[in-house]
């Protein structure tokens, strides 16, 4: 589907996956608000010991994570692990309002932090210091829940989306890798989709890494 598709009016069926959507990120964050510290804690262990098992990781050198909210997978400790082992780690940035894409700025040991306007931390920055989301070797992606076909429901704002687009309009171009970042029991049978979502190539969960099929 081309870009000016995407510019109509959404379909019936393109307005009926985005209800079901939404019904499932609301019970979906409600779950994650219920666990608690030490429950959160120990995901985000485990899901940093199942990083040896995904497919290119050691190759890849710029990396991006981000940082938690609404009970999300807490992905620090793979920060820390990321950087022990000398690979460069960039966190998103939201563009000013009215620009739809997000930027990556590197997180680095003297990196100062200010919350957007979402309330989550990004580094302060200059403009040179951002980088394209094509750039990048491997992102981990935040999600509400997700399908073994790398089918993700994100938390609605659709800045991935738009974001990672050209990995939609040119399959051909790997890079970068899209690995949702999630607890296991986020996973569903099968998740409606929307014409504009990008699937994942993989996911990381505090149990295993499950590989897409449509790789």
């Amino acid at each position: 589907m081309n870009v000016k598709m995407e510019a109509q009016a959404p379909t019936n069926n393109a307005t009926s996956a985005a209800a079901k959507q939404n019904t499932i990120r609301q019970a979906m964050r409600l779950r994650r608000r219920s666990l608690s510290r030490a429950e959160k804690h120990c995901a985000a262990q485990s899901a940093s010991r199942q990083l040896n098992t995904m497919p290119g990781f050691h190759r890849a050198q710029l990396i991006a994570l981000y940082f938690a909210a609404n009970g999300e997978l807490d992905p620090r400790v793979l920060l820390r692990k990321l950087r022990a082992r000398h690979k460069r780690v960039f966190v998103p940035v939201l563009p000013s309002m009215g620009h739809p894409r997000l930027w990556f700025v590197e997180v680095t040991a003297t990196s100062r932090f200010t919350a957007n306007r979402f309330g989550i931390l990004e580094p302060k920055h200059g403009r040179r210091e951002r980088m394209k989301p094509n750039q990048l070797d491997l992102v981990f992606v935040p999600l509400t829940a997700f399908d073994a076909a790398g089918n993700r429901i994100g938390m609605g704002g659709g800045y991935y989306d738009r974001s990672f687009a050209f990995r939609r309009h040119t399959p051909h171009f790997r890079k970068p890798k899209l690995i949702g970042l999630a607890y296991d029991w986020q996973k569903l049978a099968h998740v409606e989709t929307n014409p504009w979502d990008v699937p994942l190539d993989g996911v990381l969960t505090d149990q295993r890494y499950y590989t897409s099929r449509n790789l």
